[in-house]
């Protein structure tokens, strides 16, 4: 389904999109319950759950790592 890659500083969601990556957004409700300097918060914005279902070709994997 995917890899959760939880990089060290968060990377711009939008930046992937234009690049025609989808990485979807686990959990945006959490936002509302926790303040910016809790693990959830963090967890929620850094986190890349990155696709890595049969639908993927090694080529198009190394184009997702290379984007990120």
């Amino acid at each position: 389904m995917c890899y959760p890659y939880m990089p060290r500083q968060v990377i711009s969601r939008d930046n992937l999109i234009k690049s025609r990556i989808f990485i979807p957004t686990y959990w945006p409700e959490v936002l509302a319950r926790v303040t910016e300097d809790e693990f959830e918060s963090k967890f929620v914005k850094r986190c890349l759950p990155i696709p890595c279902d049969q639908r993927y070709t090694e080529d198009s994997l190394d184009r997702i790592l290379n984007v990120i």
